[in-house]
């Protein structure tokens, strides 16, 4: 256990060390300058700018003093936003991307676990068409899609759920159900699919056979062995919902990661995009590397480093 932790870790640093190099150089090859604008500026205001952030010295030595402060805990400042820090900018959006991210986690699993076990253990042909219907419709409909229609019909047309901001506890439910609508429908799938193979096996017949009522036969031995394909997917879920959806956050207007992320990119705020994209690459690595170890722990068979 200790050795495979150690290898993921070194595995998992690695990838974070690549990740900001590519990004650093990728930034500084791009055409054009992050202070370029319309009115061209005066070249010793350019210089001055330069000078500031350390742009005027040899391309290796800013990668190296890039490397250095960030490994130190500071990602630098914003070349748009003067004296703003992005460790700043991650500690005022982060919060709330985690609330909302946190809100669409908890109703994705709900709704897909219980979708998922119901249609996989139910006769009903018309729950599992329901099931089958809304996975479709889940995993086919792009997520601003969804978001749109949210909006216009619970928002503008009924008028019964606000829909700009994060003001009150209601604002929540909109950007949730729309960030939560397609894991809800790959969830369902996953355990709909699992549980029925599951509860087929010879182990779940002797179970039955012992005299187990159906209820633990299902919470005691099938539901432990089909969850473990939804426990691998939480990782790379809750590392998506906690860094924020682009998409969503601009539509419903939260002053999240994504929304940060986007001005960033519109902004040309390189500074913005190197520090933005180092939180959310980290924050996937470490995801998945608690997903595995959770995966081990729930299912014995399952070994680590293999």
């Amino acid at each position: 256990m200790a050795k495979y932790l150690v290898k993921r870790v070194a595995i998992g640093f690695l990838t974070v060390v690549i990740l900001m190099t590519l990004t650093f150089f990728l930034m500084r090859i791009m055409p054009g300058s992050p202070f370029a604008s319309e009115n061209p500026l005066p070249p010793q205001v350019q210089a001055a700018f330069e000078a500031r952030y350390n742009l005027h010295k040899p391309l290796f030595h800013q990668y190296l003093d890039y490397m250095g402060n960030a490994f130190r805990g500071d990602l630098g400042e914003s070349f748009k936003k003067t004296g703003v820090t992005i460790n700043s900018m991650i500690a005022s959006g982060a919060p709330v991307t985690i609330r909302v991210g946190g809100s669409a986690f908890l109703f994705a699993m709900a709704t897909g676990i219980f979708l998922g076990i119901t249609s996989a253990l139910s006769k009903s042909r018309l729950l599992g068409g329901f099931v089958q219907v809304v996975s479709t419709l889940g995993v086919s409909l792009p997520s601003f899609i969804v978001a749109l229609l949210l909006m216009i019909v619970f928002g503008v047309w009924l008028g019964w759920l606000p829909f700009v901001g994060l003001a009150t506890p209601k604002h929540y439910i909109l950007p949730a159900i729309a960030l939560a609508l397609y894991p809800i429908a790959y969830i369902s799938k996953l355990v709909r699919s699992n549980l029925s193979e599951v509860m087929r096996q010879d182990y779940i017949r002797m179970a039955k056979a012992k005299g187990l009522s159906k209820s633990k036969v299902i919470l005691r031995h099938a539901l432990k062995n089909a969850m473990l394909p939804v426990v691998t997917y939480t990782g790379p879920l809750i590392a998506f919902l906690m860094t924020g959806s682009f998409v969503i956050e601009s539509i419903f207007s939260i002053p999240g990661i994504g929304m940060e992320f986007v001005k960033s990119i519109t902004n040309r705020d390189y500074a913005a995009i190197m520090g933005l994209t180092i939180y959310m690459g980290s924050l996937i690595v470490v995801c998945n590397i608690i997903c595995d170890f959770v995966c081990a722990l729930i299912d014995p068979r399952v070994k680590l480093g293999s």
